[in-house]
């Protein structure tokens, strides 16, 4: 079982645990969504909407709860 990641409904790689990824995103409002694939279990995807400022960075983990992934910021 992956993890899709996806930005602005763009698919930007799939993932298993422990792994990572970075990438750019200019200034504005942006959509992450992380889902199960495949997903047997019927989990919702987690989603993020997220405004950047040019210049930072944002990190999230995904995670479970409930049978659902989920975004969560770090600090």
């Amino acid at each position: 079982m992956a993890l899709v990641v996806s930005v602005d409904g763009k698919d930007v790689g799939s993932f298993t645990e422990g792994q990572n990824y970075s990438g750019y995103l200019p200034a504005g409002q942006h959509r992450i969504t992380a889902r199960v694939d495949p997903n047997q279990t019927g989990a919702r995807p987690g989603r993020k909407t997220l405004t950047v400022q040019a210049g930072q960075t944002y990190s999230y983990t995904a995670g479970w709860s409930g049978g659902n992934v989920v975004l969560t910021k770090n600090p």
